[in-house]
């Protein structure tokens, strides 16, 4: 029963319903109005008919809604939520595991932001030959955790931990024996693969290389789907250049670049995460540079959008 059936059906009834009843049911199904049209709301591409996410996860100040683009807010949980008292170095090779009522906490209130939520948990050295199997013991113990108290139907994956991310190895081309060496350890990374919902590989901006970015960010999905190929992949993007660039750091990406890795995920992605890092809580989002109006022409050019709010 939708929510205007719902409320004739008691305006109508026999029941001698009071005012202050009528009230509550007229809350009760605008809020049953609101949430079927944020889940009926769907980016379809206008050229093969699939479904496509965009996700946001964004710092800056004064965010609009962003409905009307079908541009949903998508939550990370950071490792701070877990490790309060600061979280390991990876260089440490820590392997303890959190604390389990942290994580259910954070099960417990991810569905207040949705029915997916990501994870951000990078210090366990899944890279490690030695202390691989265990890494991914602990993530995978973390995800029981979480599954115990979250609600049946909340997705969840890790962001970045599968595949590796390696930009070096992945542009080497699958012949070379350094792009073997990283496949032969995202080949340990199977079971993890299997036990998330969704895969979040990370392919953030290093270089101004476009034909570099695309070779990496293509071998980064040819192995997310190697490895798990019946997952969905949602790859996490930065509208910046990574802190990694000296002569770079922090600054926009070019439009017509950012086009381009929107259109490299439309076509080998099931969606992507627009990220950025904290410090734009300072921005306000009108003041952002040109490659949010790229997205939304990109949206716009490339999408149907079902559902939208106007």
């Amino acid at each position: 029963m939708t929510g205007g059936n719902l409320l004739q059906w008691l305006q109508s009834s026999r029941l001698a319903l009071s005012t202050p009843a009528l009230l509550i049911a007229g809350v009760l199904t605008s809020c049953m109005t609101v949430e079927a049209t944020a889940e009926e709301c769907q980016l379809v591409d206008k050229v093969n008919g699939e479904p496509f996410k965009v996700y946001q996860i964004m710092g800056y100040r004064n965010i609009p809604d962003l409905g009307t683009h079908c541009v949903e807010r998508l939550k990370i949980w950071y490792g701070h939520e877990f490790w309060p008292n600061g979280v390991p170095r990876k260089d440490d090779f820590d392997l303890g595991l959190p604390d389990r009522g942290r994580v259910q906490r954070v099960a417990e209130r991810s569905p207040e932001f949705g029915h997916l939520t990501v994870l951000d948990i990078e210090h366990w050295p899944v890279e490690d030959e030695t202390f691989a199997q265990a890494a991914v013991d602990n993530h995978i113990t973390v995800l029981d955790w979480f599954r115990k108290s979250a609600p049946d139907d909340q997705a969840v994956g890790y962001y970045s931990m599968v595949p590796i991310r390696d930009y070096w190895r992945a542009i080497r081309g699958e012949d070379h024996p350094k792009y073997k060496d990283w496949q032969e350890e995202n080949d340990r990374l199977v079971e993890l693969a299997s036990e998330v919902d969704v895969l979040f590989p990370s392919i953030y901006t290093f270089y101004e290389d476009q034909e570099g970015w695309l070779t990496y960010a293509k071998a980064q999905i040819d192995e997310s789907r190697r490895i798990a190929p019946d997952k969905k992949i949602y790859a996490f993007i930065w509208p910046e250049y990574h802190p990694s660039n000296d002569s770079r750091a922090g600054e926009a990406i070019e439009p017509d670049y950012w086009r381009v890795q929107l259109d490299f995920l439309r076509e080998h992605a099931d969606g992507l995460v627009i990220w950025t890092i904290d410090t734009t809580k300072a921005i306000d989002f009108a003041d952002i540079p040109p490659w949010w109006d790229e997205t939304v022409d990109f949206i716009e050019d490339s999408f149907a959008c079902q559902g939208c709010s106007s």
